[in-house]
């Protein structure tokens, strides 16, 4: 008596090859031990957070490169194979993560300029991470006032310099400036000192809190889990 397997095809065996700013590399091999005919594949994936989207590819492909993710996200990934059957079970879900960081602050010297009345923020200083920065948080305070100015939170990658005006001569503020890209946001505390009336620097004190804030972002991107 001849057995004949009317099954979904079982699951195939994917593995990631390589992986890119925006894409990811894809290979598997299909598992033929049953049924009819593989017809085509579905490959799922979902960004973290996200829902999960669905590409079908041809019955003859064993790779396949997703493209069109977010640089610098996580993304969970599996593979089905169908036949006339029905769709066969999953791979092991595969986690991995597109490449590209959060973005990187210079030192104070080079993001700020401070004059009498303003200050410029120099935001093309700015490294993206490879990833693009999508839009800038720019707040401000005197230096000993509780709450924070809020400037803008939408000042796109485009505006290379940022001048917040209307500040008093020879007086102590802080600025926060946050970069958002598809990676995270990165944010930055310093404090700085606007020039006297005759354009001169006056210094008056050391402020620490500037070094504080840049070493405690430096941990918190490199070793978030100390």
């Amino acid at each position: 008596m001849l057995f004949v397997c009317t099954a979904p095809p079982a699951a195939p065996l994917l593995h990631i090859t390589s992986i890119h700013l925006t894409a990811i590399d894809l290979k598997w091999k299909a598992n033929i031990d049953r049924g009819p005919p593989i017809q085509g594949y579905y490959l799922n994936y979902k960004r973290e957070y996200g829902e999960w989207e669905e590409r079908v590819i041809d019955k003859k492909a064993d790779s396949f490169t997703l493209q069109g993710l977010w640089c610098g996200s996580r993304y969970q990934i599996y593979l089905t194979a169908f036949n006339k059957i029905g769709t066969g079970q999953p791979s092991p879900i595969t986690t991995t993560k597109t490449k590209g960081f959060a973005p990187e602050v210079p030192a104070k010297s080079v993001l700020l300029q401070e004059n009498t009345t303003f200050v410029v923020v120099n935001l093309d200083t700015l490294k993206s991470g490879g990833c693009p920065i999508l839009y800038f948080v720019i707040e401000y305070q005197p230096k000993y006032q509780t709450e924070w100015i809020l400037v803008s939170n939408n000042v796109k990658p485009s505006q290379e310099k940022f001048i917040i005006l209307d500040l008093k001569p020879q007086t102590w503020y802080n600025i926060r400036v946050t970069a958002h890209n598809s990676a995270g946001s990165t944010f930055v505390e310093y404090t700085f000192m606007t020039r006297t009336l005759g354009g001169g620097e006056q210094t008056l004190e050391v402020d620490l809190s500037s070094y504080v804030s840049l070493f405690a972002n430096f941990f918190l991107r490199y070793y978030p889990y100390i």
